[in-house]
């Protein structure tokens, strides 16, 4: 029997996606719709062919309801092509608010195919410091001015990992203290790379007198307006949101507006080496997870309840 079913539906829906990117919770199981199954050469696996059947979404055509989130994912490949680009998820929330969650290589053309420019790509969650997954940062940033983002651009992302390297034969050529390979770390590089771009581009503006930092943003103290400014919001990739008692401390808390109701926390993710997270988001009684690159574990796993914000 085929399930007749929404795109509005669907995205009312929490749903799972493949590949361990963003998980929302609740999802419906055995969704299956369509009988042409020649593409896939009759492989019973392969014949969940609901995506393939929905009609193409024109961005801009199907407004988002107040009550609603919106996922749309802009590439989930660590391999380069025309037709994908690299790691980034994209969350619209019905209150108006958005965050990018990692901002892969060749996202931005995707983006501004969806109909969003950089002046809404300015709250950036990153997973881990892979380049396929924070590799146009320099874009997003440097540009940011040129497209209505004359505010600081607002980065989370994991402190450093303490990882010290050493070669295979026990010796440090980098020295016995651990990498700087935190966010800050990036995000201060950064400010370097893109100087030459940044100060040839002041002749525009950059800034906004009326321009509020918002208290849920600045956790840095600083009064950052500018739009070449990058608030960094370091995240303790180790902690779980629980002492070692078991008990709550909310220390994994990345992002809390209580006047619209977002909450977003952190949690470890299994990933190559220490220093990658992935994320939860909760908002108006909806939730997606967010995992990144990460194999299947108990801290996911945990996070599968809704929890009071």
């Amino acid at each position: 029997m085929t399930a007749k079913i929404s795109r509005r539906d669907l995205l009312k829906l929490s749903g799972l996606a493949a590949g361990g990117l963003a998980l929302g919770l609740g999802a419906p199981r055995n969704v299956v719709a369509g009988s042409d199954n020649s593409r896939h050469g009759g492989d019973p696996s392969q014949r969940n062919s609901y995506f393939d059947s929905l009609k193409p979404y024109i961005p801009g055509s199907e407004a988002l309801d107040p009550d609603e989130m919106r996922i749309s994912f802009l590439g989930t490949s660590c391999i380069p092509s025309l037709s994908q680009a690299a790691v980034s998820v994209f969350v619209e929330l019905g209150n108006g608010e958005c965050f990018m969650f990692d901002c892969g290589t060749g996202v931005t053309p995707k983006y501004f195919a969806l109909g969003v420019t950089l002046d809404k790509m300015s709250k950036i969650f990153l997973a881990h410091n892979h380049s396929d997954h924070m590799g146009d940062l320099p874009y997003v940033y440097a540009f940011g001015q040129s497209f209505g983002r004359v505010w600081p651009l607002y980065v989370w992302g994991p402190t450093r990992s303490g990882f010290v390297w050493k070669d295979p034969d026990g010796k440090y050529p980098l020295g016995k203290k651990p990498l700087e390979d935190g966010v800050a770390d990036i995000c201060a590089a950064l400010k370097k790379f893109c100087i030459w771009h940044t100060e040839s581009q002041s002749f525009m503006y950059t800034s906004i007198n009326s321009y509020d930092v918002p208290k849920p943003w600045d956790t840095t103290g600083s009064r950052c307006k500018d739009a070449y400014d990058i608030v960094v919001k370091e995240l303790h990739w180790r902690n779980t949101g629980k002492n070692s008692q078991g008990l709550a401390n909310q220390d994994n808390v990345a992002y809390h507006d209580r006047s619209k109701g977002v909450k977003i926390t952190h949690f470890p993710a299994v990933h190559c080496r220490e220093g990658a997270v992935s994320y939860k988001l909760e908002w108006n009684g909806l939730s997606m997870i967010y995992s990144g690159d990460t194999k299947p574990n108990q801290y996911m796993m945990r996070r599968q309840k809704p929890v009071r914000i």
